[in-house]
């Protein structure tokens, strides 16, 4: 025993020299005099060890429990000084002489001040059998021989096996009563601070299993170390966890041992578990690092489970401490926060929940896929807690957000009964009848205070309170713009403002609501509830409830929410249009003429209405086809960016990567009218060429470039992706160097973040192959399949590469294996040989596998092209009339073509009958005869039927030299077996084009 506090004495006096120097001749003696100086107690069933200490106080300037010794010693004793020239071993010769003396008896404290000391430094050696063995030292003296921690084994995983003999026999013979929270908070805290997490999470176990109360703090900071989330390359897959915990009973639901795929998040739940059935006090960061470990990890019920356990046992403690009547409650709220053992379940964390839920529903992507099943149960989780009446706050509107919402889902949750037993059910259904019963029975009474231990009024029917206004708010637009229900909207509405207490005024938001629902409704007298609640008592007059007098409320909005709320809603109906109309009003800088302190306001004015504003007035141009405002809009848009970042005063903003994603989308349209004729009365007509070859007007002659629409919309929208990727790389790093120097965001301020619904746009423009036709229905995963590895297997066997691949095409491919999307499956024949494996390509197939969003994918190739003859179609499966279609020839080039290259523009229109054939076809030296089209088109009519919008497939030219002159044709149906030629010198006012051609014509 000797031998073991020796060892601690003089790692004592080490660690006290190597932090503080100068006061080595303080603090030398503190533990092994104290051995010396020992005095024995003896018991009825064992002898105790009390060792005495120096009034020198050695842990004085490091612990501030140290005690002051009742009796100092006696002046005529002094103690040998251990200085840095001392050695230990003729400090041990000195100590000798004062065995015999008689020293002050020590305090239990100071004991336990002196084993907290010994604990600590032993950890911070790595021996932590010794420490082990002054914390079962206390222990068994507190206990008379059990001891608090036994399976060595399991603990210290790095120890060897003879490790429980070493200090399991012999414990430190301590007086009984001295204090073992101070010890093993102390050894907990070493075992953190030198990197034992998992050990120190299995002995806060052990302590709470036995009955050692721990400290909040400690628990804080085991939870916090141990919830650490792993890498991304790290994780692994928990969709078969999410599978099992399913049909948990929410309601009922107890914290298992092993629940979760991280090592950390198994010792915390079972630590949450331990500290609630010993009463330890449960913190907010131990529920908020835990949900948030859930979270990371895809975890999504297993975080609404949890949060389900944090409100049940919120709910449970204000049962259980609060008073028979309400009027005797007259605590302090300060008071009332050291009375609470577990943690009151905030919004945050809900919210936090809800917004994993939210991204996993709302978007079709491959990653969120596998979490639509489980995110659809967790938001089952949290409206059985909203129907039971559980959640203790009135914030509930994102909650209700979410159920609106997901009302239109399919898919099946477990929920329980009224009897306990868990069923599964039809999700919109029930998210359906959980709103409708709210709606129509809704809390009366809200709290006096927030988050206290006030206990719950009978008239709310449970212990959830009056709802916020912003509850209100979406069960009213639920209410009339999604039911339809004008007599839901009405209760809502007279309950807010009548039987609610306190009572709510309507924000404008709800009078805005009430604008839109009479529209929708076509009721004038849900406009006039509006006009009377509001302001302006005139808007009730001789006025009718129309889109028209809608849009005109925005020409003097000042509040940038409102102004995307009113556009939101005009979209929503099919209105558009009158978005393009107020455009003016709505954005600075738009009119041309404009001094230069208007210029000024202006441009303040579009920094203020932020990234939000300028995506849903992107959004309402797109729908109307206002591509030149457009692109004038975006301008200005990025023109506010950078002025936001140039002042530190200022808000700063980015745009976030749907904007992008909307001027792409508005490119690709270009690029698929880029090829579209008109069938007039059996011609193909082209437009008439332009008399004048340049501008005339105040500025210098430019000649016009002759490029086609399609081409111009391809390369500007190949220079908008350039500009994205800029930014993705860009922007975060000003983000975190103005952070850093404390600089202002805007509330709308979101960094631009590669998305699959980005990628799908860009994609679309480039991925259109003029060789193909279009395909209806989904491609299956063995057909895809099939496609990659017969295009691999032709790529060994010959070398060659079996599709010839734009250039720009590879750049997005690789770009998205970058940011962890894979290649869709239509696309990966096109990547082989190009320094892809055939793995990753792969992998991209079955991860898009079960999709439920249109793969996109390139189009069937057709071998054989049509020249003047006739054409056998085939639509479906039954052969229709000839058609004789004369496509003007051109020269084959390669199935891109080159960087720059000119195309025939058509335009048609043409009849059901003939839609899909007429531009499916090439013109070539060769006849086609019959061409059987019917497996690519037999299920067209599950696409788009639209002119306007309908999708076509541009032909392919190789760019043609620059001393090529430029011929014309006659568009006209030719007699059956005739071939006629026309000369370059005849043209046709009406139906002619000027394009390149080669000088030599085909016979």
């Amino acid at each position: 025993m000797q031998s073991s506090w020796r060892h601690l004495a003089r790692e004592t006096f080490r660690w006290q020299a190597r932090i503080r120097p100068i006061c080595a001749g303080r603090n030398t003696l503190f533990l092994r005099h104290s051995l010396r100086q020992a005095s024995w107690v003896t018991n009825t069933k064992t002898t105790v060890l009390i060792p005495p200490f120096l009034t020198t106080k050695p842990l004085g300037r490091h612990l501030s429990w140290t005690a002051k010794l009742s009796k100092p010693l006696p002046e005529s004793t002094p103690i040998p000084a251990l200085t840095q020239q001392t050695t230990l071993e003729e400090w041990d010769e000195s100590l000798e002489e004062y065995e015999d003396q008689d020293g002050p008896e020590p305090t239990k404290a100071q004991v336990a001040g002196a084993a907290a000391e010994a604990v600590r430094i032993a950890v911070s050696n790595g021996d932590l059998s010794e420490a082990l063995l002054v914390l079962n030292s206390i222990y068994v003296a507190n206990t008379r021989g059990q001891q608090l921690i036994k399976d060595y084994q399991r603990l210290i995983l790095d120890k060897p096996v003879g490790l429980k003999e070493l200090v399991e026999p012999l414990p430190i013979p301590f007086q009984p009563g001295t204090p073992i929270r101070l010890v093993a908070h102390s050894f907990l805290h070493g075992l953190l601070r030198y990197g034992y997490q998992a050990e120190a999470a299995r002995v806060a176990e052990q302590f709470m299993r036995y009955g050692v109360r721990m400290h909040w703090k400690t628990l804080d900071a085991i939870f916090t170390e141990i919830t650490k989330p792993l890498p991304p390359a790290d994780r692994v897959d928990v969709t078969r966890l999410n599978q099992q915990l399913s049909s948990s009973n929410v309601l009922k639901w107890e914290i298992p041992r092993e629940r979760t795929k991280h090592a950390g998040g198994t010792h915390a739940l079972r630590l949450l578990a331990f500290a609630r059935k010993s009463r330890q006090r449960r913190t907010r960061l131990m529920f908020k690092t835990l949900i948030a470990l859930c979270i990371i990890n895809g975890e999504i019920i297993l975080a609404s489970l949890i949060f389900g356990t944090m409100m049940r046992d919120w709910n449970a403690q204000v049962v259980e401490l609060a008073p028979a009547k309400p009027k005797q409650v007259k605590k302090h709220p300060i008071h009332d926060r050291y009375d609470r053992v577990t943690a009151f379940p905030s919004e945050s964390r809900m919210e936090e929940i809800l917004g994993f839920i939210e991204r996993a529903l709302k978007v079709d992507d491959q990653w969120t896929e596998k979490y639509r099943a489980s995110s659809l149960q967790a938001l089952a989780n949290l409206a059985v807690l909203l129907d039971r009446r559980l959640i203790p706050f009135e914030g509930v509107s994102p909650l209700i957000r979410l159920l609106t919402l997901a009302e239109a889902l399919p898919g099946t949750v477990h929920v329980p009964d009224n009897t306990g037993k868990v069923s599964q059910v039809r999700a919109s259904q029930y998210f359906q009848e959980v709103l409708d019963r709210l709606s129509y029975n809704l809390p009366w009474r809200e709290y006096p205070r927030r988050a206290t231990l006030y206990p719950p009024y009978k008239r709310n029917k449970g212990l959830t309170p009056a709802l916020s206004l912003s509850s209100y708010n979406h069960l009213l637009r639920r209410a009339f713009l999604q039911r339809h229900s004008k007599e839901m909207g009405s209760k809502i509405f007279y309950h807010m403002t009548k039987n609610r207490f306190p009572v709510l005024r309507p924000s404008k938001e709800t009078l805005d609501i009430y604008r839109q629902a009479s529209i929708v409704l076509d009721d004038e007298k849900l406009w006039m509830v509006a006009a009377r609640k509001g302001k302006r008592q005139e808007d009730a007059e001789g006025k009718l409830n129309t889109p028209e007098r809608y849009a005109e409320l925005m020409v003097n909005e000042k509040r940038r929410t409102d102004l995307i709320r009113k556009i939101n809603f005009l979209v929503n109906i099919g209105r558009p249009d009158l978005v393009a109309e107020h455009l003016h009003s709505l954005i600075g800088r738009f009119a041309y003429a404009k001094t230069e302190e208007e210029e000024v306001l202006d441009q303040d004015w579009n920094v203020f209405l932020g990234p939000r504003f300028f995506v849903a007035l992107l959004s309402a141009l797109l729908r109307n086809g206002h591509t030149g405002n457009m692109r004038r809009v975006w301008r200005m848009a990025k023109d506010a960016e950078a002025q936001s970042w140039s002042s530190r005063n200022s808000m700063a903003w980015s745009l976030p990567i749907a904007a992008y994603s909307i001027m792409i989308d508005m490119y690709a349209k270009e690029v698929r009218k880029g090829q579209k004729a008109q069938y007039i009365g059996g011609k193909l007509v082209a437009p008439r060429v332009l008399q004048k070859p340049y501008a005339t007007g105040w500025g210098a002659r430019e000649y016009m470039k002759f490029i086609l629409r399609g081409m111009l919309g391809f390369y500007k929208g190949m220079d908008l992706y350039q500009e994205a990727m800029a930014a993705i790389e860009h922007f975060p790093v000003k983000d975190e160097r103005r952070r850093r120097k404390g600089g202002m965001f805007h509330p709308d301020h979101k960094l631009p973040i590669p998305d699959p619904a980005f990628f799908n746009s860009i994609l679309d423009v480039v991925s259109r192959d003029p060789d193909m036709i279009a395909r209806s229905g989904n491609q299956a995963y063995d057909e895809s399949r099939e496609n990659l590895t017969s295009a691999y297997m032709a790529y060994r066997q010959t070398g060659m590469l079996p599709k010839r691949t734009r250039k720009e095409l590879l750049r997005i491919g690789n770009d998205m294996v970058k940011y962890g999307l894979p290649i869709p499956p239509a696309l990966t024949p096109y990547f082989v040989g190009h320094g892809f494996e055939f793995e990753t390509l792969e992998s991209g197939l079955k991860t898009w596998q079960r999709t439920c969003r249109s793969q996109y994918r390139l189009r069937a190739r057709i071998n054989k092209w049509a020249a003047y003859k006739k054409i056998s179609v085939r639509i479906g499966r039954s052969w229709r009339e000839t058609l004789k279609v004369p496509w003007v020839i051109q020269r084959h080039g390669p199935l891109f073509g080159q960087e720059k290259y000119w195309r025939p523009r058509y335009r048609y229109n043409p009849p059901p009958l003939y839609g899909r054939a007429l531009k499916s076809f090439r013109a070539m030296p060769q006849s086609l005869g019959e061409t059987d089209i019917g497996d690519q088109d037999a299920d067209a009519g599950d696409q788009e039927t639209d002119t306007a919008d309908q999708e076509t497939y541009p032909d392919d030219h190789e760019a043609y030299p620059d001393d090529q002159e430029p011929c014309s044709y006659d568009h006209e149906a030719y007699p059956d077996g005739q071939e006629t030629y026309l000369s370059d010198q005849e043209t046709y006012p009406v139906t002619q084009e000027t394009f390149w051609r080669p000088r030599d014509r085909y016979r």
